[in-house]
């Protein structure tokens, strides 16, 4: 919901932030009356088919079962909506566990070697390992995994981008 608030919404158009954390939810509910925030998760959506013009996934794709996530979109964006995402880049996971390194911050640097492993994981499988306790998963992305799943969640037209953010648009079929 911070890019529909930040966004200065016109008037008549409806629009939905949606997150796990029910403080996020409240905080977002006291700064606006325009947006209507859901709580749910990504890989089960709790939307009918079809029903958003624009979908906006900001850099919450990187937690989730991508293949699941990406698909739920793929559902709930109709024909000829538009996808604009943030994610994490191979480069970004690198740095981080570069930082981590240099700090001797053992415990943050081996989580990011997961994020790291599950990154080429995905990329080359298309398949996520979530950790075993707790269950959590995270991964970078690359071009070649997330247009392999866009595409096969029904989107064309993508477009990444790569500067200070790595951002991916697309357009449902």
């Amino acid at each position: 919901g911070q890019t529909l608030i930040a966004s200065g919404l016109a008037a008549g158009i409806r629009a939905v932030g949606l997150d796990l954390d029910r403080e996020a939810l409240a905080l977002g509910a006291e700064l606006t009356q325009a947006v209507a925030f859901v709580n749910g998760q990504a890989e089960r959506l709790p939307f009918a088919a079809g029903v958003f013009d624009l979908a906006i996934a900001r850099v919450v794709l990187p937690w989730t079962d991508i293949p699941l996530a990406v698909a739920e979109l793929g559902r709930v964006v109709r024909p000829g909506g538009d996808l604009w995402m943030t994610l994490h880049s191979l480069s970004h996971t690198v740095d981080s566990l570069a930082g981590y390194l240099r700090a001797r911050q053992a415990r943050h640097a081996l989580y990011t070697a997961y994020v790291l492993a599950n990154g080429v994981l995905f990329h080359t499988t298309g398949r996520l390992a979530r950790l075993p306790v707790g269950g959590r998963c995270e991964s970078f992305q690359t071009d070649g995994g997330i247009r392999r799943e866009l595409t096969r969640a029904g989107f064309a037209n993508l477009v990444v981008l790569h500067g200070r953010h790595y951002v991916v648009t697309a357009v449902k079929r």
